[in-house]
């Protein structure tokens, strides 16, 4: 445990932002809600606002990153039609290689050795600094 009095006022190392003032790189951070509340519109929202560069709500987006979005939900058909009328709806284009996607995934065990090696070395491999697990309840059996 720490004292915060000890801390506030202190020197602190520039952060590295993903999203200004909501997610550091590095971050690890879980949107819940009911079913069919719209968590996914709102992530893959984030995703595409990530990969162009466009304010998140009323976010801003330092710059432009690499996104992997790991499609768990829906048939990949229905997945790109969403990301089209939202990009469609903001007038975004997303830079060719920005942002990675894979539908053929449809559930893994994260707590697998095999399964968790795979889901790294594709992370790895993508060279993405923000990644999407959609939906999670698909990536562990418990």
């Amino acid at each position: 445990m720490k004292d915060i009095s000890l801390l506030i006022g202190k020197p602190r190392k520039p952060k590295n932002w993903i999203v200004q003032d909501l997610i550091l790189q590095g971050d690890q951070v879980l949107i819940t809600a009911p079913p069919k509340a719209g968590k996914s519109l709102l992530g893959s929202q984030l995703a595409l606002c990530a990969t162009t560069g466009h304010q998140f709500l009323r976010w801003l987006i330092p710059s432009p990153i690499k996104v992997l979005y790991f499609n768990l939900e829906v048939n990949e058909e229905i997945f790109v039609e969403r990301f089209e009328m939202q990009a469609n709806s903001l007038k975004l284009t997303v830079p060719p290689g920005s942002m990675l996607f894979d539908s053929e995934l449809r559930t893994f065990d994260i707590s697998c050795n095999l399964d968790f090696s795979l889901i790294k070395s594709m992370i790895k491999d993508s060279q993405a600094s923000l990644v999407f697990f959609d939906v999670l309840s698909r990536a562990h059996d418990v």
